[in-house]
């Protein structure tokens, strides 16, 4: 007889803030959370870490307004594939009034691809479903255009570690004993 471990979601938050603050010193980086890691990389500058205060806080750009991500810029996160996950939503921070954020999927890294939608304040946006690509955001608007990339969120299937099949495997075999000793 065989028994299968079951899988479980576990949550992972993604900040952008594991590596310190400031210019990352590259337009590429890989942010580990929990083992699992997410990708970002530029369009062409170096990533920053920005944090300063509200919702000033996430992953923008060296040399644009105010270290955000611009109109003519973009972040592209590399969707994570091992272990088994799925991104549920991205956060954007810093989408003043007249602003806003918009977000793409491509099979193809550094193209935007297609449009699945735009944010026009400080709020989630629902990316799940989606399967292996990249996802980007970008800036736009008439009031300066430059947004941030506050967090993101996934679901991670792990296996679960033993226990539980453990435990259930012990209680079949108490019942078993009190049913032979009944009969």
């Amino acid at each position: 007889m065989g028994v299968a471990l079951a899988a479980q979601a576990v949550p992972v938050t993604w900040t952008f803030q594991e590596d310190g603050l400031g210019d990352l010193g590259s337009s590429t980086r890989t942010f580990t959370e929990m083992g699992v890691s997410l990708t970002a990389t530029s369009s062409g500058p170096n990533l920053y870490a920005k944090s300063s205060g509200g919702d000033e806080t996430g992953l923008g750009l060296v040399g644009t307004a105010d270290h955000e991500i611009t109109g003519r810029t973009f972040i592209q996160l590399t969707m994570p594939t091992v272990p088994l996950s799925s991104l549920k939503f991205i956060f954007l921070g810093s989408v003043q009034q007249g602003e806003l954020a918009n977000i793409y999927f491509s099979p193809v890294p550094g193209v935007l691809g297609t449009k699945l939608g735009t944010v026009t304040s400080d709020s989630s946006f629902d990316i799940s479903g989606l399967g292996a690509g990249y996802l980007g955001i970008s800036g736009g608007g008439k009031g300066g255009a430059d947004v941030l990339l506050d967090s993101v969120t996934a679901d991670v299937r792990v296996p679960d570690s033993g226990t539980t099949v453990a435990m259930l495997g012990c209680a079949l075999a108490a019942l078993g004993l009190v049913r032979r000793k009944l009969v």
